[in-house]
């Protein structure tokens, strides 16, 4: 079985940097998947798939993925991890063994959430900045790599990780609403505008579009309407 060296990967190198002991990468894969072989690595990585249907064997990918998806490769990781087809893209963080220090990182491949996610999208972006973006990618490490220990210590007691990207997913989508929701106690075409003339002519221009669209208007809006 092949090992294969820090930062080696099936793929043609679109962009590399090196930052102290860390290696980020983005690739397109370059082995049609009936040539992948088995193999290992030997330092801890991640891979954020970019584009392109996945296969892996990761505890919590689908049995192909067709979305961006970050997955987590720990020191020793033997897998057939690979792309049908050559038309994917894919971002890569190899970290050596040693500078994961006594972190309690999960000890088989993973997906992590999508919080980690997030900061694998932001790492690479400083892959494509320039000089000084060495330090964002040193802060964003430290950020990804406290982000996986903490999804590791609540799946011990809080479920495992495809609960905790579905309890993202509905968190990012309850705030959304949110951030889009008016007063729902009147239809939106009719809610309160910040420059109204004044309650009363507010008030009777409601109870007017009520009438109109026969709705039964609020006795409050009729009274104030009517100057009571």
């Amino acid at each position: 079985m092949k090992t294969f060296r820090p930062g080696m990967f099936y793929g043609a190198v679109a962009r590399r940097r090196q930052v102290g002991a860390i290696a980020l990468a983005e690739l397109q894969p370059t082995v049609p998947e009936h040539d992948v072989e088995t193999h290992s690595h030997d330092d801890a990585h991640f891979v954020l798939v970019l584009a392109g249907r996945y296969v892996s064997s990761a505890h919590g990918m689908p049995a192909v993925c067709a979305s961006p998806a970050l997955i987590y490769n720990p020191p020793g990781t033997v897998h057939r991890d690979c792309f049908r087809g050559l038309e994917g893209r894919f971002f890569t963080l190899s970290i050596p063994a040693g500078a994961l220090g006594d972190r309690a990182l999960p000890t088989r491949a993973i997906r992590p959430d999508l919080r980690s996610e997030r900061h694998a999208f932001a790492l690479r972006a400083a892959l494509h900045g320039d000089d000084s973006a060495a330090l964002d990618i040193e802060t964003g490490l430290e950020a990804l790599l406290d982000s996986l220990q903490h999804r590791q210590r609540l799946e011990r007691s809080d479920g495992p990780a495809w609960l905790a990207r579905a309890r993202d997913r509905l968190r990012a989508t309850a705030r959304t609403r949110r951030a889009s929701t008016t007063w729902r106690g009147w239809p939106a075409c009719i809610q309160w505008r910040s420059r109204a003339p004044s309650a009363a002519a507010t008030a009777a221009r409601r109870a007017n579009i009520c009438a109109n669209a026969g709705w039964n208007a609020p006795p409050r809006c009729c009274a104030i309407a009517n100057g009571r």
